[in-house]
């Protein structure tokens, strides 16, 4: 089984994004062990009095939901033009029941990238909604002949199913590490079929590449359920291939190669 080329971009990373760093490593990342998910952190606005800052944490914890929702309703409102044209860009928290308007509102939510990338979610929907996007280290084998572009995949859940005429679209847009060092443009969405427990990438949807923005998107009829990003094995760019595949080398076959010997 092959990991994603770019798991030990992503541990270098983890600082960062808040993962845990102790008792993570590649050998872990070779057993598709699984991750917490993300801690983020709420933004919060720069009008909160220090009266309010000093009443505890429970009255912290309230402004942190308080500000939450000012700041998307404040991000709606900046991007005017965008909201002429019938669309409108949020930042998503992963974890978290994000809103998103209906009224056949085009809302384009991004959560948070690492080294390998960020996913997307697009809905179009009659009635508002909410999205909640948890991420977790991947923890099945790739399809025969692919890899991991992220070691992440996203389970992707709405408040409510989709109704006849509502659009759903998952997007990758893909970092510079990922860009630098597999082609792209032959990449794919997977989703997990529940029934054999495998990801399967054919008869999701429509597949669309953007080489200007490195991103894929796929329409769907129905975002819910756990994503990932795929490449074929033959997409590694010269000069990354034996990288990729020391990086994925199972400790257990060399150790059992050794003893033979």
């Amino acid at each position: 089984m092959r990991l994603s080329f770019v798991s030990l971009l992503v541990l270098e990373a983890i600082p960062v994004l808040g993962f845990p760093t102790r008792n993570v490593g590649l050998s872990a990342l070779r057993r598709y062990e699984a991750v917490p998910v993300l801690r983020l952190k709420v933004p919060r606005s720069n009008n909160v009095s220090e009266a309010g800052q000093a009443k505890g944490e429970a009255a912290k914890e309230t402004v942190a939901v308080t500000n939450q929702t000012t700041l998307t309703t404040a991000e709606v409102l900046a991007v005017a033009e965008e909201f002429e044209e019938g669309t409108v860009r949020t930042v998503g928290v992963f974890g978290s029941a994000n809103p998103v308007q209906g009224g056949n509102l085009f809302t384009k939510m991004k959560l948070p990238a690492n080294t390998a990338g960020a996913i997307e979610a697009e809905y179009n929907g009659t009635a508002a909604n909410t999205i909640t996007v948890a991420p977790k280290m991947a923890t099945i084998a790739p399809p025969a002949g692919l890899m991991y572009v992220d070691p992440l995949t996203f389970t992707i859940s709405t408040a409510t199913p989709p109704e006849t005429g509502d659009q759903h679209q998952v997007d990758y847009i893909f970092g510079e590490a990922s860009s630098n060092a597999v082609d792209i443009s032959q990449s794919v969405l997977g989703k997990l079929d529940t029934a054999t427990n495998q990801f399967v990438t054919e008869g999701l949807g429509e597949l669309e590449f953007e080489a200007e923005e490195s991103e894929i998107a796929l329409k769907v009829a129905d975002m819910n359920g756990e994503w990932a990003v795929f490449v074929p094995t033959t997409a590694v760019k010269a000069g990354e291939g034996e990288e990729a595949e020391e990086a994925t080398e199972d400790p257990a076959a060399e150790e059992s190669e050794e003893e033979e010997d």
